[in-house]
């Protein structure tokens, strides 16, 4: 006879443990989590790997709670009102109320919806107007710009003629205190 036939396991799982394992699993099945944080959770509860304790669940418990198991996922299913209670049922004309509040929100929503397809294609039509202005746009800017080349050219002349008058103001004061010119009135 061997030693180890002998000898008991010391990382035996107890029934305690079995039913913390069970109870730890179950609550995370009922809490929507998964099964492999319930697997770690319990590990470091029970000083186990995570692995461990996935195994001992798949390949002893969960056999043993398939009704829990079923029943947890039931539960996690039924919808939950204020301290986990089911919530109270309304009345047919609550209910109706609701779909119509449903239904009156759906309209405005898809209208919300095209008026927003709306916005966007004026914006995208502003911004294509303001980087390629059209004909009458380029005609009034091709105006604007002769405007402005023609007052140009009016200011130069107007300029030229104002200098030619005070020259030639200048020419008749000078003649006109040499007494090469006299001006009178009849």
């Amino acid at each position: 006879m061997s030693l180890t036939s002998t000898l008991p396991r010391t990382d035996r799982w107890t029934s305690a443990q079995d039913a913390r394992l069970a109870q730890i699993v179950l609550t995370h099945i009922r809490n929507g989590s998964t099964q492999l944080r319930a697997f770690t959770v319990a590990g470091q509860e029970m000083d186990r790997t995570a692995g461990a304790c996935g195994f001992r669940w798949n390949g002893v418990l969960r056999k043993r709670y398939a009704k829990q198991i079923k029943d947890a996922k039931l539960e996690r299913r039924r919808p939950k009102g204020v301290g986990g209670e089911v919530p109270f049922m309304m009345s047919g004309e609550a209910v109706q109320h609701v779909l119509a509040f449903i239904a009156q929100f759906d309209l405005t929503f898809q209208r919300l919806q095209i008026r927003h397809q709306q916005l966007l294609r004026e914006v995208s039509e502003l911004q294509h107007r303001l980087q390629y202005p059209d004909s009458q746009s380029k005609n009034m800017l091709s105006a604007a710009a002769s405007v402005t080349v023609d007052r140009k050219k009016l200011t130069d002349t107007m300029e030229q003629v104002f200098r030619s008058l005070q020259s030639e103001k200048t020419l008749i004061g000078d003649m006109k205190s040499s007494g090469v010119v006299s001006l009178t009135h009849d």
